[in-house]
């Protein structure tokens, strides 16, 4: 597991302080074949999240998703 920054943007007239998070992250393999694959990084990716598409299926996934414990309140 990795961790990762992200950083809270602030919606609308609400002007919120910026908060850095820290997420816990893994690393995956293709959630359709369920195995280790051939992958490109998107130029779509942002710096933080690992964006990839399958070079077999061509399916696009997030390859280092916040935990599920991370993630919650």
């Amino acid at each position: 597991m990795s961790q990762v920054n992200v950083q809270a943007v602030s919606q609308g007239d609400q002007e919120q302080p910026s908060q850095v998070e820290k997420l816990e992250s893994y690393s995956r393999v293709n959630p359709i074949l369920e195995h280790e694959t051939n992958t490109i990084k998107s130029p779509y990716s942002p710096a933080e999240w690992d964006l990839v598409e399958c070079l077999d299926t061509g399916f696009v996934f997030l390859k280092n998703p916040p935990s599920y414990e991370s993630l919650q309140e």
